[in-house]
């Protein structure tokens, strides 16, 4: 059990870890454990910043983070292992779903090894078990060109369009990074499908040529906060 003073000066330390670093006690998971920790034990009258702390950088959020993460045929694919970790060090379990040129650029028994699940391309059998647990969220990253205007325009015809097609009607935030050149971009069909996308609720980022994951990990983050802190009495 942590000390009074313990926990007091815990919270100073966070308090000014995040006057000079927001963004390091948003994103580091040891801090949000620290926090979770705090919050289990908090006695009000010792610890007076330390819920509005909480709900700041959304550290009472307990329920499972489920990610379905939806990787497209796009440069970035060959780093998304690299995503994957990150995602996992934020508290999301992360289950991988590829379009089938995708899954060709990857190794596929190393991200299940790293997810701890399949990595999906093809559709199951009826009647066989799902391999992926529900999402709470749905994020295709990279998104390309083709998966972009199939997805607008409903079409059904891979496990990964599938997947995101349904989302749109699963009420849990949906995200898509397109990762589409300059010249596929200027199509007249892709701005129209792009806003077909947004106004069905999915969030748009482009991804840059040479993508940073800080901002995909960060808007996944935001996407599922605020959430509800545990009531502790004291």
């Amino acid at each position: 059990m942590i000390s009074s003073n313990d926990r007091s000066v815990s919270v100073l330390y966070l308090l000014e870890a995040e006057r000079i670093a927001a963004e390091v006690v948003h994103a580091n998971i040891q801090a949000r454990t620290l926090l979770l920790d705090l919050l289990a034990e908090e006695r009000r009258a010792v610890t007076p910043g330390l819920r509005p702390l909480a709900k700041r950088r959304a550290a009472g959020m307990t329920d499972r983070k489920v990610l379905t993460l939806v990787a497209c045929a796009a440069p970035p694919v060959l780093r998304i292992s690299e995503l994957i970790g990150r995602l996992q060090q934020d508290g999301w379990t992360v289950c991988l779903t590829t379009t089938p040129t995708a899954a060709t650029w990857i190794d596929r028994e190393a991200l299940t090894q790293q997810t701890g699940y399949p990595v999906r391309v093809e559709w199951r059998m009826p009647g066989d078990p799902e391999p992926h647990p529900p999402a709470t969220a749905v994020a295709v990253v990279p998104a390309t060109f083709n998966v972009i205007n199939k997805w607008a325009q409903g079409i059904n015809d891979t496990l990964a369009l599938g997947i995101l097609n349904e989302a749109l009607g699963a009420d849990i935030p949906v995200h898509a990074f397109p990762s589409v050149k300059d010249q596929l971009a200027a199509h007249p069909s892709y701005d129209r499908h792009l806003q077909t996308l947004r106004d069905a609720g999915v969030v748009v980022t482009p991804l840059r040529t040479e993508p940073r994951w800080e901002p995909v990990v960060a808007q996944l983050w935001a996407a599922y906060a605020p959430a509800t802190l545990p009531v502790v009495d004291g």
